[in-house]
């Protein structure tokens, strides 16, 4: 969420050096933010522009302009290669799955498949978004842009995130975010919801990499996440505070920690007994069934708040909605939970923010807005979930890409487009059309 920050810590040498060429020399170059990590001053540009544009060597740049861009693709217009760009771009999306082109929100489903193809395209791992604050690779982004491949029936690209995520993350702790060409670019603390995501992930798409060469890869990546998670709950009900996708320091464990553990630990608990390690998933679901139980008493006391001190909720509690959890585990605390959060989160421009303790500036944010939508569709709640996808496509920037934020008067802001959000619209809308 607050991802304008940096803070070094020293990280592996680039293993894709060449991808330097793409326009990723900048990578890791940018500080900024009042962040308690950061170190140096940082201006970010007033405005992140209306998409982002690929040239034919590569390298991509933020619009600011409609000429910018062909229009209705994430191509830079006025190129002497552009026709071939257009062509190599509608060939891509015609290799995803028929009901992506079909029906009346299918332009929007469409559109958000060319945003991620912008911040995917040629890349090891989809970056969350391209201004230099933003293009970096984190393991919740990447989870969700993985399931969206899934969704499409892209088992190639599906195989080729998670192997190169595996790459990444090495045998290492998986960190809060990485350089795309290798490498962690500061030293934030690492954010256990990663873990957790990609344990989910994992499990969501296992039909997509089952049967491929990069099974043990994806086994391995799978393993080192459980044992990550355990570590973390070893000797405790819940797992240490620490940041989530907020990205700031907790004094207490917050929901959106403690959730994506708990659904981590349950994705491993069924996934691994048949990947070779019938051992690990047993503690992974026992420490599920110890985490569950925490949530629901600590959590579930004050109607499932940010915060296990209690107070306004957030849009983590999604995360023990479908589709991180099974159906069976919905109760009717956690339905009025969502509905209380909802109503805490709502802002005037009909969208929401990330929680109802979140500064009252009448920004809303397409990630939570999202975030709800899919659960919405999870628990059968089809009209709300498609009348606030239909918010978020109405919403979107004068070139079709999803923006982080709208503003209180209804025009886009932050960067365009994020990676999260558009796997979200793609995830939300498959599960409409079910």
């Amino acid at each position: 969420m607050t991802r304008g920050t940096e803070h070094r810590r020293p990280g592996s040498l680039p293993r894709r050096a060449a991808l330097t060429g793409l326009g990723l020399a900048g990578v890791g170059a940018v500080a900024g933010g009042s962040h308690l990590w950061h170190h140096r001053a940082y201006a970010p540009a007033p405005q992140h522009g209306l998409t982002v544009a690929m040239t034919a060597r590569g390298e991509r740049f933020v619009a600011g302009a409609p000429a910018d861009v062909v229009p209705g693709t994430r191509v830079a217009a006025g190129r002497p290669t552009t026709a071939e760009l257009v062509a190599r771009e509608d060939d891509w999306l015609a290799g995803c799955a028929p009901w992506t082109r079909e029906g009346s929100s299918a332009a929007a489903v469409r559109a958000a498949l060319r945003d991620l193809y912008v911040l995917s395209a040629g890349l090891p791992v989809p970056v969350a978004g391209w201004p230099l604050m933003w293009r970096y690779v984190w393991p919740r982004d990447t989870a969700h842009v993985v399931l969206a491949w899934h969704e499409v029936g892209r088992a190639d690209l599906v195989q080729q995130h998670l192997l190169a995520l595996s790459d990444l993350v090495g045998t290492r702790p998986l960190a809060a975010r990485y350089r795309p060409v290798g490498g962690v670019p500061d030293d934030r603390p690492d954010q256990l919801d990663g873990p957790g995501f990609v344990l989910w992930a994992i499990g969501a798409t296992r039909s997509s990499w089952q049967d491929s060469t990069a099974r043990w890869p994806v086994v391995d990546l799978a393993r080192h996440c459980a044992e990550q998670l355990l570590a973390a709950v070893e000797g405790r009900d819940l797992p240490p505070a620490g940041p989530d996708y907020w990205e700031r320091p907790e004094r207490a464990v917050t929901l959106g920690v403690a959730a994506p553990v708990l659904v981590g630990l349950e994705a491993a608990a069924a996934e691994l007994p048949t990947l070779a390690h019938p051992i690990l998933a047993r503690r992974c679901g026992e420490a599920a069934a110890r985490v569950a139980a925490a949530i629901e008493r600590d959590f579930g006391a004050a109607g499932y708040s940010r915060s296990v001190e209690g107070g306004p909720r957030d849009a983590a509690v999604t995360f023990l909605l479908p589709p991180y959890r099974e159906p069976g585990t919905v109760t009717p605390a956690l339905r009025r939970a969502l509905t209380a959060a909802t109503r805490e989160m709502g802002r005037g421009n009909g969208g929401l923010a990330p929680g109802g303790g979140w500064k009252r500036d009448g920004v809303a944010w397409t990630p939570e807005t999202l975030l709800v939508a899919r659960a919405e569709a999870g628990l059968g709640e089809r009209a709300a979930a498609r009348s606030r996808l239909d918010w978020v496509a109405r919403h979107r920037t004068a070139l079709g890409s999803v923006p982080e934020k709208v503003r209180w008067d209804g025009s886009p802001a932050g960067p365009a487009p994020l990676a999260w959000s558009a796997a979200l619209i793609v995830s939300t809308e498959a599960a409409l059309r079910g």
